[in-house]
């Protein structure tokens, strides 16, 4: 079994889940091996790195800060959320980027821990969000 951390500051309580399930814990730093099935797409930042998570059997995207559920319906790239410094690259460099390297994917949810989740055509919704 594995635990997978999309960033360091959602590690709240893997310790807990770790112990309890007996589980290895995959972090983005790290980059060791991943599940069969599981994807990462791996976005480093000035002092933070982040992972995607696809799991190809349920073509699901799995997200932590890096795209979150927008007011209304539908995802999007939080860029006031990034440091004040990264924000015109999250913009500028970020969104194109991401967009190159999940267009590919056969997204249909997208799970995301802030907001709701994109439960039919999540690639639109990739794209929307990206565009």
């Amino acid at each position: 079994m594995h635990v997978l951390l999309t960033v360091h500051w959602h590690e709240r309580s893997v310790a807990a889940v770790l112990d309890r399930y007996k589980a290895t814990l995959w972090r983005p730093e790290e980059k060791g091996e991943l599940p069969a099935g599981v994807h990462a797409e791996v976005v480093k930042g000035s002092d933070w790195v982040e992972a995607l998570f696809f799991l190809e059997p349920h073509r699901a995207l799995i997200a932590g800060d890096l795209l979150i559920g927008k007011a209304g319906g539908g995802i999007e790239l939080p860029v006031g959320w990034f440091p004040k410094g990264e924000q015109d690259w999250a913009e500028q460099e970020l969104k194109p980027e991401l967009r190159k390297r999940l267009a590919e994917l056969p997204v249909e949810l997208v799970v995301v821990s802030h907001g709701e989740p994109v439960l039919e055509d999540g690639a639109a919704a990739l794209e929307r969000a990206l565009a």
